[in-house]
Order: C-alpha cells, then sequence, then structure tokens
C-alpha cells in the first residue's frame, strides 16, 4: 500500500524531462484526500502549453507500472484551464479547493 507522499516521487520523476514545458502538475481527488491510495487510480492535471497526451501518458506509464495503480492524467493549457477557473467551472474549482499534492510547481503558477 502506498501513501499519498511515496506516490509523488515517482510521478515527478517520470514528468522530470518536461519539467521545463510543464507549468504546474498536481495529483487531485481520492487519492490526494486519502492517506491509503490502495486500489485507487491516481487523478493528475498536467498544465502545459507545449506537451501533448501522447507524450505525457507515456511518460507517466513507467511510474504507474511502478507504483501499481493506474495513472489519469487531464492535460489542459494553462490559459485554458484559468479560463475554466475564471468562468466559474466547478469541477475546475473544486480541483484547487481539495486537498491536492502538487507535483511540479504550486497553486500560484495557475492562479488567475
Amino acid at each position: 500500500m502506498q501513501k499519498t507522499v511515496g506516490l509523488a516521487e515517482p510521478l515527478r520523476q517520470a514528468l522530470e524531462s518536461f519539467q521545463a514545458k510543464i507549468n504546474a502538475a498536481f495529483m487531485y481527488g481520492s487519492v490526494a484526500e486519502k492517506g491509503d491510495t490502495a486500489h485507487i487510480d491516481i487523478d493528475l492535471v498536467v498544465l502545459s502549453d507545449e506537451r501533448t497526451y501522447g507524450d505525457v501518458s507515456l511518460a507517466l506509464r513507467d511510474a504507474g507500472h511502478t507504483l501499481g495503480q493506474e495513472v489519469n492524467p487531464t492535460i489542459p493549457a494553462r490559459a485554458e484551464y484559468r479560463g475554466q477557473i475564471a468562468a466559474r467551472e466547478s469541477f475546475r474549482r473544486r480541483d484547487l479547493e481539495q486537498r491536492v499534492v502538487w507535483i511540479v510547481g504550486g497553486k500560484g503558477d495557475i492562479v488567475v
């Protein structure tokens, strides 16, 4: 059973080669809320104007195998994400209102 803190480092390492092109990345949802992460998929937001789903998901696939859990990335551009927050789209606001675990950057890298 992995604890949330133990999940962050393999994900950080998986994204390391892209770090200069990632504005921020964080885990959210059940895995960030609960310390016990057994059998819970890892929900991850990766804000990037230059990376594609294929790039990021391929890098995270190995981390998922190492962790024994599926990693579900969402990869919006930063402006798109900021626009959704500004438009008061509840699912994006909730991402930041609940507990999150930062993998790259922090809240200051995405706030409107």
